[in-house]
């Protein structure tokens, strides 16, 4: 069994002030006026991943979703409208729906720039139309509609291809220099391809052989030098999901040592980026059949995810575990 590397407590994660549920419908935060886009994820960033307030941070998704947007910038406001979806969908039972208003919102305004840029570079409106693939892609996962998710992933990956020239250069690309260019649109699409395709089972057919493939073949050049890298987190975690649920020690033993170790460098340090390691060291505990230590993590896990709200991880840790735990 790995060591259990050295983290921040996530005690810093706190409850919502007062307790009491988040209003629905199209509540928002008052009195900012025009606020940008930018302003508002500054907040929801201090707000959820900083302090775990999930109320406030809910709050200020419904003000993203349903408020006025001025001074949009469609590669920096990218990562607000990602954080609001978040927000969305995983506080308490989460608001898939409201993550899914905001991205068709956020589409329609990638897609108009689209048609009417004049002064971008071509790559620039390809790369906003891929990632807000993604992203409906990660919300559909969450609904979960994984046969629409992989819809739009197999639509992102067919994109992608056409724009490299094929399937094996674009895996050529990603095994040379995966972090430039269209290679990094392709590892970006790999922290959820294989969390898709885990759901869908032999459904998801040899393009989740391809997924696993290329994603190992990233990770392996993520270097284990002290450097932080928060922005491969997501491809990380989810192959390392995939790779135990395969359940092949003989062949991925190294592999899963790998990934956790990487975990360690690539996991954010934030509270809401700590609240979920718990869980994922309880899988990596019964892998290696220490199944004590699994169940300690458990719910130590548990305990963390109530603090943030985050019921829909605890739902699926509790499907999974609910007679191992018991006994």
């Amino acid at each position: 069994m790995p060591t259990d590397p050295q983290r921040p407590s996530d005690s810093s994660g706190r409850t919502a002030r007062g307790g009491g549920r988040v209003p629905m419908g199209n509540n928002r935060l008052r009195g900012r006026g025009q606020e940008s886009l930018r302003a508002k994820g500054a907040r929801l960033r201090r707000t959820w991943r900083g302090r775990g307030d999930a109320e406030n941070a809910l709050l200020l998704a419904f003000e993203i979703v349903d408020g006025h947007w001025s001074d949009v910038d469609l590669d920096a406001d990218y990562e607000t409208v990602s954080l609001a979806c978040e927000v969305l969908w995983d506080v308490e039972h989460g608001r898939v729906d409201q993550a899914l208003r905001l991205i068709r919102r956020w589409r329609r305004r990638v897609q108009r720039e689209r048609l009417t840029a004049r002064r971008v570079d071509a790559e620039t409106p390809f790369a906003r139309e891929v990632r807000a693939l993604r992203l409906w892609a990660r919300a559909l996962h969450r609904a979960p509609d994984s046969e629409a998710a992989w819809t739009i992933v197999h639509m992102a990956y067919g994109m992608l291809c056409e724009a490299a020239g094929g399937s094996h250069v674009l895996s050529a690309r990603v095994a040379v220099r995966p972090f430039e260019g269209i290679a990094l649109l392709y590892t970006e699409l790999l922290g959820i391809a294989p969390a898709i395709g885990r759901r869908l089972g032999r459904a998801a057919g040899p393009l989740m052989a391809t997924f696993m493939h290329d994603a190992e073949v990233v990770a392996r050049q993520i270097p284990l030098d002290g450097r932080r890298f928060p922005e491969r987190h997501a491809l990380v975690n989810q192959l390392l999901f995939a790779v135990l649920e395969r359940n092949d020690p003989a062949r991925d033993r190294q592999l899963v040592q790998l990934l956790y170790d990487l975990d360690a460098v690539t996991r954010p340090l934030d509270a809401r980026g700590q609240v979920t390691r718990f869980s994922l060291y309880s899988e990596v505990a019964d892998y290696f059949g220490e199944h004590e230590r699994a169940l300690l993590y458990r719910k130590r896990a548990r305990s963390a995810l109530r603090r943030f709200k985050l019921y829909r991880h605890i739902t699926v840790t509790d499907a999974l575990y609910p007679l191992r735990d018991a006994s």
